[in-house]
């Protein structure tokens, strides 16, 4: 059997992005002193205690032997929970403990437990020790945290929760099949987690739906089916499954995540967009003979709106003619996206100007050149100049 590292080398990229956004240090501090009698994990803990069969040696043998069969294959050494509840969602569900040393919990859907076989069951509890085991409610709860309102999130954070979101499904389904190494095993509940059939009564073959996935795997990679819901969906996971039962290196099962990922984030991102964000900041910037620290943050924000790693499309871009490529950008955006676009266009420009505290005389004359440019005439020019200064010009003191 391959012991590669379970872990996906993407998912960490993502989390460490979303973490130093949200200066997560300070927020995990700040969230340290609620009352965690209070909390979410505490209430979850209540409600299974009283109202769900905990999994015990003594009251539930088989499942119980289950659970710690999977803890062991997983080499897991956290305390863990376990209860069968009387929901009819055919489903589990993981919680992590908010303090350290208490049992983390898991809970099991009699519906899923009645459907499933053991092997399938061990994927399922597989997967949500996955879970616990990446820390994944740690990002989620810090959001939820410092945005209470879905809203109200930051698009660079937003479009990383998202596809952080499947890639944590996707590296769950890793311990999932770790925990059993039954590739059909993993993919059968896959099938019954979505469908809700009984496959074996139906004599459904198995290894007829794998050698079928590639056409649906097609529908979605090279025909933009929609790919996402709260979870991956099925043929994506399918062949992330086989390719983790049959790669022969850890690289391999990266580039078969990074490649889902390619294909899934073109809808959350503009990498035209990312370009002239990229040129008009830079060149905005510059205008005064230094770029700051300040700017050079907005700029890289701003990009990170619309690409997933902007320093490295920075160090791309910077090879290239900047004049040239902001030219290029404002060229295709505006036959993109028409006229309606080049406010929003300057506004970002002006968004750097400010981003340093102060304004120069040829900050403002770059500023009339790049309306000209935008096809928005001095006045117009003029009042979005002003609207920026009344609505975020902070000016630098220096004392």
């Amino acid at each position: 059997m391959k012991h590669f590292n379970p872990e996906i080398g993407i998912q960490n990229i993502l989390v460490h992005q979303i973490l130093d956004a949200l200066h997560s240090d300070v927020l995990l501090a700040v969230s340290s002193h609620t009352n965690k009698e209070q909390g979410s994990f505490f209430e979850s803990k209540s409600f299974r205690e009283g109202n769900c069969f905990k999994v015990e040696e003594h009251s539930l043998p088989d499942l119980y032997r289950i659970c710690h069969e999977v803890i062991e294959a997983l080499d897991f050494h956290e305390p863990i929970d376990f209860y069968l509840s009387g929901d009819s969602d055919i489903n589990a569900n993981s919680f992590e403990s908010e303090i350290e040393g208490d049992p983390d919990l898991i809970e099991i859907n009699s519906a899923l437990f009645n459907l499933m076989t053991e092997d399938e069951l061990k994927f399922v509890i597989g997967h949500e020790i996955g879970h616990l085991i990446n820390h994944d409610m740690l990002v989620t709860s810090l959001i939820n945290f410092a945005y209470p309102d879905e809203d109200t999130i930051p698009v660079f954070i937003d479009v990383r929760r998202k596809i952080l979101n499947h890639v944590a499904e996707f590296a769950a389904d890793r311990y999932g099949y770790l925990a059993n190494h039954n590739l059909e095993a993993c993919i059968s509940a896959l099938y019954k987690l979505a469908s809700g059939i009984d496959l074996q009564k139906l004599e459904v073959s198995i290894p007829a739906l794998i050698e079928n996935n590639e056409q649906h795997l097609r529908f979605f990679l090279e025909e933009n089916g929609e790919m996402f819901g709260n979870h991956p969906v099925n043929p994506l996971r399918v062949q992330a499954l086989y390719v983790y039962s049959t790669a022969k290196r850890q690289k391999e099962i990266d580039e078969c995540i990074c490649s889902f990922i390619n294909c899934t984030s073109h809808k959350l991102f503009d990498p035209l967009k990312a370009r002239y964000t990229a040129a008009a900041g830079m060149l905005m910037a510059q205008v005064d003979g230094k770029v700051s620290k300040r700017e050079m943050a907005a700029i890289y924000k701003r990009m990170g709106e619309d690409c997933l790693f902007p320093e490295e499309e920075w160090n791309d871009l910077k090879k290239s003619d900047l004049n040239k490529v902001l030219d290029e950008s404002i060229q295709q955006m505006l036959e993109t996206y028409g006229l309606r676009a080049n406010e929003s266009m300057m506004r970002y420009a002006l968004e750097i100007m400010l981003a340093d505290g102060t304004i120069s005389q040829k900050e403002i004359d770059f500023v009339y050149k790049l309306g000209d440019s935008l096809l928005l005439t001095p006045s117009e020019t003029t009042t979005l100049i002003t609207e920026a200064m009344r609505d975020n010009y902070l000016p630098k003191m220096n004392v």
